[in-house]
């Protein structure tokens, strides 16, 4: 039988050790983003990044990681980066998608998806 103060003492380990492998799991994943980042800017000479979508609904806790591994690698062109996060966070897929195809059936904003010409028909894109 295993006295409580054993199973507290238990307990509080796991606890330390989930703790200690969520933290090395964010700075993992921060490093790959900074890893991303840092090949996107040296491949099409970008210097400013807006992390939306998923990731940026983790912002406070991938930052500091992110920020450390472009700090401790900067990018070959010497230039600063800057990364921030989406104004629109995790919504900002939707929002985009839904500016999109507003655009796509020429919708004029406030007036309801489709309200303009053509409304209710979807056009093929044009081959370029």
């Amino acid at each position: 039988m295993t006295s409580s103060t054993g199973s507290a003492r238990t307990a509080g380990h796991l606890k330390t050790k989930a703790t200690a492998a969520l933290l090395l799991a964010l700075w993992a994943a921060g490093a790959g983003v900074a890893r991303a980042i840092l090949i996107t800017a040296g491949l099409l000479d970008v210097t400013t990044f807006v992390i939306g979508g998923g990731v940026s609904r983790a912002w406070s806790l991938l930052e500091p990681s992110i920020r450390r591994a472009l700090a401790a690698e900067p990018p070959v062109s010497g230039r600063p980066l800057r990364v921030l996060p989406a104004g629109l966070g995790g919504d900002a897929v939707a929002i985009g998608a839904v500016a999109r195809a507003r655009a796509e059936l020429g919708a004029e904003p406030g007036t309801g998806l489709g309200a303009g010409p053509g409304a209710g028909e979807i056009q093929p894109t044009p081959a370029v």
